[in-house]
């Protein structure tokens, strides 16, 4: 079966989700189920990444001590 993508607002998806909660459980739980995790998959707030540091050597070579990581060498 071919998919569909279409665009609404979060209140028409809610007007949809409640439409079809007039309906028979058995008959639409499944698309309720889809309609709420794509949903849920666009609404997350985007996870920000830590900024990555260049580790450089230095005479004494690259600690691998994460106690010692961005300490100056002794």
């Amino acid at each position: 079966m071919k998919d569909l993508t279409l665009t609404v607002t979060i209140d028409e998806a809610n007007q949809i989700l409640d439409a079809l909660g007039d309906k028979p459980f058995a008959q639409v739980f499944r698309l309720i189920q889809k309609i709420q995790e794509q949903a849920t998959a666009q609404l997350q707030e985007p996870v920000s990444m830590p900024e990555v540091q260049q580790v450089k050597p230095n005479e004494e070579g690259v600690s691998l001590n994460p106690n010692e990581m961005g300490s100056k060498p002794k």
